[in-house]
């Protein structure tokens, strides 16, 4: 078996799957779902930004009676039929798309520059030829044996492809920057999708009440919403509003406050503050005489000052309980809550 590494403008591709010189096999097609067109108006757009896209493989064979050379699409098959969807004026990008000259346009409809980027994109091809049905498997059994392993979050965003995991990845693109210059996230983190995994509890509280999760309960959160997701309005509007006050208006920079299980609580409790999209549950107001009413950024920066204490003895009694719902089980429920009440209490006092 000989393999091929080659690179081909995605015009050229197109005109080939309607010559028949490149063909689908389906006996490879790892997974029977359509792709959502969400799923394809992300791949359309990362294309014509011109972001890499994974290499597409094909098995080339010989057709000696019609002495041609016929490429099968062997990985990569739901990528190529958006491609050629996208070609075909058959398919309208979404609404929600983040750069928004390519909102709800069909190929015909984008502006010549982006028509020419799309048609002039480089395809990266690993061509297999002269290779029998049991070698193209034994090229994906090894190369899956040198992947790192998925992360829980990883596995959600390559299985599901419903609007609920596009709201998720689009609000992940919106706050990465931030949550990286705040301290939320290491670089490192967000490339393994820790921001997508917090997003997703924050999601699946102001749904479901602050509870304790697991990544059943976080893939459950996916799977209700991966046809329709009718709240996605209503709750991206309740989180820009609570993400954009706590990153950029709560000083919590450098602070312990930025951690994600803090700002998940102080999130929530601006989502709750704001009334819109109340927190399922019951909640007490915690005794906090130290709070000054109306002074917000003082009241955070008193709950900072208790997580930086240097032993539990040095904390001050009313801030007990939060600093020890701070460090010990923190994603137990009852944990959570006590956080988010005295987050609650800081803010709107």
């Amino acid at each position: 078996m000989k393999t091929i590494h080659s690179t081909q403008p995605i015009l050229d591709f197109c005109n080939g799957l309607k010559s028949g010189e490149y063909m689908v096999n389906r006996d490879y097609q790892r997974s029977d779902k359509v792709w959502p067109a969400n799923a394809k108006s992300f791949l359309i757009e990362t294309i014509v930004l011109d972001y890499p896209v994974p290499k597409l493989s094909l098995h080339q064979n010989l057709d000696v009676k019609s002495r041609k050379t016929v490429k099968q699409i062997v990985d990569g098959q739901q990528r190529s039929m958006a491609i050629q969807e996208f070609y075909q004026n058959k398919l309208r990008l979404g609404r929600t798309l983040a750069t928004e000259r390519l909102r709800n346009k069909t190929f015909e409809e984008l502006d010549e520059a982006d028509q020419a980027t799309f048609l002039n994109y480089g395809l990266n091809f690993d061509i297999f030829v002269g290779a029998s049905v049991d070698e193209v498997r034994e090229v994906f059994r090894r190369m899956n044996s040198f992947t790192i392993p998925l992360n829980p979050e990883e596995t959600r965003h390559a299985t599901f492809q419903g609007p609920f995991k596009w709201f998720i990845n689009s609000l992940s693109k919106q706050y990465d920057t931030a949550f990286s210059e705040v301290g939320v996230f290491t670089p490192k983190q967000l490339t393994r999708m820790a921001d997508a995994k917090l997003l997703t509890e924050i999601s699946h509280a102001i749904e479901h009440g602050i509870t304790t999760t697991s990544a059943s309960s976080l893939n459950a959160m996916y799977k209700a919403h991966d046809i329709d997701f009718p709240q996605e309005e209503e709750m991206r509007h309740a989180i820009e509003i609570a993400f954009d006050r706590a990153l950029f208006e709560s000083d919590i920079a450098g602070t312990p406050l930025a951690k994600p299980l803090n700002f998940y609580a102080l999130a929530l409790a601006y989502v709750h503050a704001d009334g819109r999209m109340a927190i399922p549950g019951d909640f007490e107001t915690p005794d906090t005489p130290s709070f000054e009413r109306g002074d917000r950024l003082f009241n955070l920066s008193l709950l900072a000052d208790a997580l930086e204490a240097d032993s539990p003895t040095d904390v001050s009694r009313e801030f007990t309980t939060f600093a020890s719902a701070a460090k010990d089980r923190t994603n137990v429920a009852a944990q959570r809550k006590v956080r988010f009440e005295f987050f609650l209490r800081a803010i709107s006092i």
